[in-house]
């Protein structure tokens, strides 16, 4: 069998990888190629422009990632074969900035560190022979695509354990661009946001591996929890009528609508809005009252070993997804809604870490919303000033 019947058998077509990575199967087409039609970006090729790479896979931000080069299983089989196929295109991987090369007959997949020419490793020193199969396990794939390349470095070929993989490159590279803002145009500025912002989601990206590649059980919301509505009578009018400290929520989640006499609830507790901007939600701990705009997420059974902080990040987007409804350009003129019948009705389920015994894991749970909760208060930060700067106005 041919190297281009084994590639294509595998990647004959463009092929996604859980809407993360593509995988290209290129035949013919050079990187210069790559490059002039916009398949590459942020690629600086000055050697090897004429190159023809068997299979590219790229992320979202059409950086390569992986660097497939193909061989017969022919050419594989001793070891001076192998070293004779790993040397042939690892210069190349390297110049267009790909974070792994892998040498493959569609069998066997060899793994390198296209920076050190190392085979890439296992904590216990095996070298990774994982095969890439897009079309098999594709959240498993990617999970673990991105968990090498968050791994290897100029000075590692190892794949780290989640815990020991060092955010510091990515905060000192967001420390230098922020720097770069202190003598920059408001013009260069934005561009300088949008830069931090991609690395943030880097960031968070690595955080969302950990916490995938956590032990964890699903449910669904209904399981662990009942909807239930606010106090419809909390008008405007009632309010100037029983004036007090206790804050009283409505539909929006930027603070308390008006403060009352009168406390429905008092302790730690999830609710979001039903209307307008629907499916927004706000953490509680204290004594609160809620409008008719407003639900409330009661616990069923037993929470000691749930983070209530924990389940509302990880609910949010879960009911973000289910709103219906107007929705606007960037939340402008939205209004969604989504009410205690919809949310019984929802099928996505959360995921919650556990111990080795099946129980909850309440430290993972809290470790994991810290960091989640951090940068998207950072990122929320940045927005606001970016809203700051295109409201500049010049005269």
């Amino acid at each position: 069998m041919s190297e281009q019947t084994i590639q294509d058998s595998l990647y004959s077509i463009p092929v996604t990888i859980l809407d993360k990575y593509t995988c290209l199967s290129l035949g013919a087409t050079t990187i210069n190629d790559l490059i002039k039609t916009g398949k590459l970006k942020s690629v600086k090729v000055s050697k090897n422009l004429s190159k023809k790479p068997d299979v590219l896979i790229v992320n979202k931000n059409k950086e390569v990632v992986v660097f497939l080069e193909f061989k017969t299983p022919d050419e594989l089989n001793t070891q001076t074969k192998i070293d004779k196929a790993i040397k042939q295109e690892i210069s190349v991987a390297r110049e267009i900035g790909a974070k792994i090369y892998v040498v493959t007959d569609g069998d066997k997949y060899i793994w390198l560190n296209p920076i050190t020419g190392n085979m890439i490793t296992d904590d216990n020193g095996t070298p990774i022979t994982r095969k890439i199969e897009p079309k098999n396990e594709p959240k498993k794939l990617a999970e673990f695509i991105d968990l090498v390349s968050l791994s290897v470095s100029s000075d590692n070929d190892t794949i780290l354990k989640l815990e020991d993989i060092d955010p510091t490159d990515l905060a000192k590279k967001i420390a230098r661009i922020l720097k770069r803002m202190t003598f920059a145009s408001s013009k260069m500025s934005l561009y300088t946001f949008v830069e931090v912002i991609r690395e943030l989601n880097d960031l968070k990206e690595a955080v969302s591996i950990e916490c995938s590649a956590t032990d964890y059980k699903e449910f669904l919301i209904s399981e662990l929890y009942t909807p239930k509505n606010g106090n419809s009578n909390y008008t405007k009018e009632w309010c100037q009528e029983h004036q007090g400290d206790i804050p009283l929520y409505s539909g929006n989640t930027f603070g308390a609508f008006d403060h009352i006499d009168v406390a429905d609830y008092d302790g730690e507790y999830i609710t979001w809005a039903k209307d307008g901007l629907a499916g927004y939600t706000m953490y509680h701990n204290g004594k609160f009252s809620l409008t008719g705009h407003r639900g409330l997420l009661i616990p069923k059974g037993d929470h000691s070993d749930i983070d209530v902080q924990y389940i509302r990040l990880m609910i949010e987007p879960i009911f973000r997804k289910n709103i219906k409804g107007r929705l606007g350009i960037n939340g402008k003129n939205e209004y969604t809604t989504l009410n205690s019948a919809m949310i019984k009705s929802i099928k996505d389920k959360i995921q919650i870490p556990v111990k080795a015994d099946g129980s909850f894991d309440l430290n993972k749970q809290k470790d994991l919303a810290q960091k989640f909760a951090t940068i998207e208060s950072i990122k929320e930060n940045i927005h606001k000033q970016v809203r700051n700067l295109t409201n500049i106005i010049v005269v």
